[in-house]
């Protein structure tokens, strides 16, 4: 009986399948083409602007070519500053530059784009020359674009073949991810382990929060770790000190501008007298005499448009010394004030050994003493307000912030869901009455509609959540740039994949079957097997828009570029002037790769269910790679430093797709009757969590810590550690610092042997392609899966080599860095304890207001000015050299910490 109602199901699937084919549910060309004809123009348009404004705004485009702000040894090598010359110096820098001269977290999402082209290409090649026949013939009644999906599926021998397929293509994906956690353990350890890296302070430095009262004492952490500390930092709660500093940055900002504005009046002024007939106008009686003149002084209002009227500069000038002398009482009270220490304490150790051994150890009876802790955080990458949070608060703030992202993702089902029904908007015209004017529109609007429409309002829809996830992770007290970071990337990971693929596949679904469920319950299964794979019809425009558009607009950044022309002509003091031509972006990796993760899952859950969405996936991955690409070879510089940490998560959470897809199998497996291709992929999908779970416990503790036996390997090799004192042995007595496979064992020879051969059939593949093509393929072909962190040093050190008219590089990672003693002892002081007042920066002028305003400054309120690398023209307008920001007197190259 159960038999017969399950082919009832079916038949009235199929017949719910044909009414909509006939009603315009089929994926048409007229939809695809909506989506890529407006995207292509759009993407032709943002790319020659690009090229039309790329030459002229090289600080937008191109600063990574000429900017001080980047060591000289880390810049783009560039034959040409004009032109389309950069189109072969693009072509043959090759992707590790990036890694050498960038960061390692920006080559390893390009290697994650990389890995996401050969995953689609690979689908493409595998799955498109069997699946579309079996697609294509499966005895269903789909039209159009729908017969090349599972949807046109009828007969269940033709499920073997989709069994067979699955299998083989998320084999290769979990073999790839494997491979690629591997390799990226192996990188990271050989990163980690150079001796530029083991040399930075940060590398030697583990914060531990929620220490103890007697923690914060003196001797405390020697008596645990003994002579391994070298010294300890306590953090303080200062939210009055850093109120008063920030008040006081202010004050200094503001003299700046009004001592400018003074300084262009008088010129101005002294111009027009000069005209006019007047002599002695550049005495400096005479420009003495103009600063005190009121008509030249600028005012203000406090509070605003209706409060008191001050002269600006003698109102800062007042209020400048009281600041200072508020802020030298709290600083001295604070190093004797012990109640207002904070449970955070940073501790440097003599060496990396000694620190990453810390980070592994068990230090306190106490559960949550001395936890969480971290290390290899910059000082810049501390969040000095989240570290006075007691643990309890700290604790409670987090369950606050997951409930609060757990709501708004929640609640943003509702506008993603109005917004995919319009890919199916004209299913809907046709039983919906008050819709029925939609059928009377051309088909190009309608395709416009259907097509663009829809992707374009999900990507606006999803464009902010994660800047809001990233201050909640704030707000609910990371102590780390990198702790935040990587919240933001779990749950918006969790977001993306609930709103864009979950939401969306089931509104679009839903769209068409509403009314066949109202008039036949029973149908349900069936009609859920038919319409469940022709939800893709969304993914093939969506990965269309997001290929095009998208990539387009991260190259053209016209947001950016009209706010850099815009504030350009506002800027009226030099340090304003400095802070726009300095300013180059960094990326959030939190928010990056989710996007990019999830756009993966979707790719391999429809892999055999729609495989034509392999083929806009390959496309659109391929285009933000190349995208990327450029920005990181010439845009953007290294904000975080999260060390692959979102590269390790992502490779997890592809992990998703996988499953997804086996479990969306298994259904269209039973719905088809295909009883023997759904017992095989039930026992495919427990093999898979049963590996999932296995290599996760081997690999997972690798992924997290870095082994001690690769430190002690490396401090040998750099020779920057007392190898006699220390170390630790296994439990056999057998030296811990022995790799795992070791090249001498027949095993090992084994290896290497294949290694060389593979490797030298790689570089004959390759020898014509240029650098960034044959990355990718090199990258697949290479033995990297048995390399080990000693064999990878070279692959991050070695010189970027000349290439037709590019000069060479030393690596970054060659550099190691030295301090002073100032420097280490206030490294990890909160800024608001040792920051001294800005600098005032004004122009040079021709009558000595500068020097004049110099001098005052100085006397009045104890403020250094300078008036070097800026001067007024004769009508009074700042004149700099922005080709050489060196000359600039606040200019500093950041300390690497």
């Amino acid at each position: 009986m159960s038999k017969i109602s399950t082919i009832l199901s079916l038949d009235g699937a199929h017949e719910a399948s044909v009414a909509a084919d006939k009603q315009g549910g089929s994926t048409s060309f007229a939809t695809i083409a909506g989506a890529i004809i407006p995207a292509a123009i759009i993407a032709g348009a943002y790319f020659a602007a690009f090229l039309a404004v790329r030459g002229k705004y090289r600080s937008q485009y191109a600063p990574r070519t000429f900017s001080r702000i980047i060591p000289e040894k880390d810049r783009t090598p560039s034959t040409s500053s004009s032109g389309a010359k950069w189109f072969h110096d693009y072509a043959q820098l090759d992707d590790k530059f990036i890694l050498r001269h960038h960061s390692f977290d920006a080559f390893l999402f390009l290697r994650f784009l990389r890995l996401l082209v050969a995953i689609s290409f690979v689908g493409c090649c595998l799955t498109w020359p069997i699946l579309f026949p079996l697609n294509a013939t499966g005895g269903g009644k789909a039209q159009q674009l729908d017969k090349l999906a599972f949807s046109n599926v009828a007969k269940a021998k033709h499920c073997w073949g989709h069994l067979i397929v699955a299998v083989l293509f998320l084999s290769f994906v979990i073999l790839i991810i494997n491979r690629e956690r591997v390799f990226l353990i192996s990188l990271k350890q050989a990163y980690i382990t150079t001796k530029a890296n083991s040399a930075r302070l940060s590398s030697r430095t583990v914060l531990f929060l929620s220490a103890p009262s007697e923690a914060l004492e003196n001797g405390h952490f020697q008596r645990i770790f003994g002579d391994d500390v070298k010294r300890t930092w306590t953090v303080s709660k200062l939210d009055d000190l850093k109120k008063l500093v920030d008040k006081r940055n202010k004050g200094v900002y503001n003299l700046e501008s009004a001592e400018v504005a003074l300084a262009q009046n008088v010129t101005k002024r002294q111009r027009k007298e000069t005209e006019n007939g007047h002599t002695n106008a550049g005495s400096l009686e005479r420009g003495d005499a103009s600063i005190s003149d009121p008509r030249n002084r600028p005012t203000h209002r406090s509070p605003p448009l209706i409060g008191q009227k001050f002269d600006s500069i003698d109102h800062i000038l007042d209020t400048i010394p009281d600041l200072n002398k508020q802020i030298s009482d709290i600083r001295e009270k604070q190093s004797s004030n012990k109640s207002r220490r904070s449970g955070a304490i940073f501790v440097e150790f003599k060496d990396q050994i000694s620190a990453h051994r810390a980070v592994q150890q068990v230090q306190h009876h106490s559960p949550l003493a001395l936890q969480p802790r971290y290390i290899g955080v910059p000082p810049s990458n501390v969040k000095w307000s989240s570290l006075t949070i007691d643990s309890a608060l700290r604790i409670s703030y987090g369950y606050s912030a997951v409930a609060l992202i757990i709501a708004i993702t929640i609640f943003w089902s509702i506008p993603v869901a109005l917004v995919v029904t319009i890919s199916n908007i004209k299913y809907l015209a046709g039983n919906v009455k008050w819709l029925s004017w939609i059928n009377k529109l051309p088909s190009s609007i309608l395709g416009l509609i259907q097509g663009f429409l829809p992707p374009f309002a999900l990507s606006l829809l999803t464009s902010n959540v994660p800047f809001w996830f990233r201050d909640i992770a704030e707000l609910s007290g990371e102590p780390t740039a990198q702790a935040a970071e990587n919240m933001t990337q779990r749950w918006y990971f969790i977001f993306q994949f609930l709103q864009v693929f979950l939401v969306t596949t089931l509104s679009s679904s839903a769209t068409t079957i509403v009314t066949q469920i109202a008039n036949q319950p029973g149908a349900i299964p069936g009609l859920l097997a038919q319409n469940l794979p022709k939800s893709s019809n969304f993914y093939l425009t969506y990965f269309t828009l997001q290929g095009l558009s998208s990539s387009a607009s991260l190259l053209i950044k016209y947001s950016d570029t009209l706010t850099y022309v815009f504030f350009k002509m506002l800027a009226k003091t030099p340090r304003q002037r400095y802070d726009l031509e300095t300013k180059m972006k960094g990326l959030f990796y939190g928010s990056q790769y989710p996007k990019f993760t999830n756009l993966a899952v979707i790719a391999i859950v429809y892999s055999c269910i729609a495989p034509l969405v392999l083929g806009f996936a390959l496309i659109g991955f391929t285009l933000f790679y190349l995208t990327y690409r450029y920005l990181f070879l010439y845009t953007n510089n290294a904000k975080l430093e999260m060390k692959g940490d979102c590269h390790a998560r992502a490779l997890q959470q592809m992990l998703t797709g996988v499953y997804v897809s086996e479990l969306c199998l298994i259904g269209l497996f039973g719905f088809r009757n295909a009883q023997g291709p759904s017992i095989f992929m039930t026992i495919f999908f427990i093999l898979t969590v049963l590996h999932h779970v296995t290599v996760n416990k081997y690999i997972g503790p690798l992924e997290k810590y870095i082994p001690l036996d690769i430190l002690w390997t490396a401090a040998e090799e750099n020779g920057d550690a007392d190898l006699d004192e220390g170390r630790t042995s296994t439990n056999d007595g057998a030296d811990s610092s022995e790799p795992l496979i070791s090249s001498n064992s027949a095993i090992g020879r084994h290896i290497q042997h294949h290694a060389v051969l593979i490797k030298h059939a790689s570089q004959a593949l390759n020898a014509n392609l240029p650098p960034f093509l044959r990355d990718p393929l090199s990258s697949v072909l290479e033995p990297h899966f048995f390399q080990s962190a000693e064999s990878l040093r070279p692959y991050l050190t070695s010189t970027t080599t000349d290439t037709d008219g590019l000069e060479l590089r030393d690596s970054t990672l060659t550099t190691v860095p030295t301090y002073t003693e100032q420097q280490l002892a206030n490294a990890y002081v909160d800024p608001a304890l040792t920051s001294k007042a800005p600098l005032v920066w004004i122009p040079k002028d021709k009558y000595g207001v500068s020097e004049e305003l110099k001098r005052r400054n100085q006397e009045r309120a104890g403020l250094e000015t300078s008036d070097e690398g800026a001067e007024l023209d004769e009508n009074g307008k700042l004149q700099w050299d922005e080709s050489d920001l060196s000359k600039a007197p606040i200019f500093k190259l950041p300390t690497r910490f």
